[in-house]
């Protein structure tokens, strides 16, 4: 071997070299560039999610989010992304609702206790709740019980008087009225 191929081909390596990192940056940034920006909201926190997907889905495993069954997504999984594209996930939230004495399980994807009224369709004005209608619900669930306003005529002394009570039961309503029941009088219903 002589000196001068030696020469000629360590000569020849760093363009080569160059050559091979400018061709892999070239192609790494032709392959950014094919890549798209684009929010994701979940429970009303919004990330930019880099994907080069091209629908909801793709987005979703890229920024690898599941949606349960009882989320609520916008918009469907199978709609093409743009740039421009918003996509929201509400997660579902398991809440056991109790409506003036009557228990039963309701899925919301509400995230405070007034949206979550909204949601069940239960109008609550002058009701008393058991929590704060501005209380965030978690995502492991919430109890609520929910005692509504009614109207009440209540007969006392042959005299109807017109009342609003959130009491369950006619004993409720009669102490908030501060009527003292004597063994003489009749009481219908009964107080319980």
């Amino acid at each position: 071997m002589s000196v001068r191929s030696v020469t000629t081909r360590l000569a020849v390596r760093p363009p080569a070299l160059a050559l091979s990192v400018l061709a892999l940056w070239g192609g790494h940034a032709a392959w950014d560039a094919t890549a798209k920006d684009v929010a994701l909201s979940v429970d009303g926190k919004v990330q930019q999610v880099r994907t080069h997907g091209s629908t909801v889905a793709d987005v979703l495993r890229t920024a690898h989010v599941k949606v349960g069954a009882h989320d609520l997504l916008a918009p469907a999984p199978d709609v093409v992304v743009t740039p421009q594209t918003e996509v929201v996930l509400r997660r579902g939230r398991l809440m056991a609702l109790t409506v003036d004495g009557t228990s039963r399980e309701v899925w919301v994807t509400a995230m405070s206790v007034s949206e979550a009224l909204q949601q069940v369709g239960l109008r609550a004005d002058g009701a008393v709740l058991s929590a704060d209608r501005s209380r965030a619900i978690p995502l492991k669930g919430f109890s609520l019980e929910v005692r509504t306003r009614k109207a009440v005529a209540l007969l006392d002394g042959g005299r109807v008087r017109r009342v609003a009570s959130n009491g369950l039961t006619v004993g409720d309503v009669l102490a908030e009225q501060h009527v003292v029941v004597r063994r003489t009088d009749q009481l219908a219903p009964a107080a319980t």
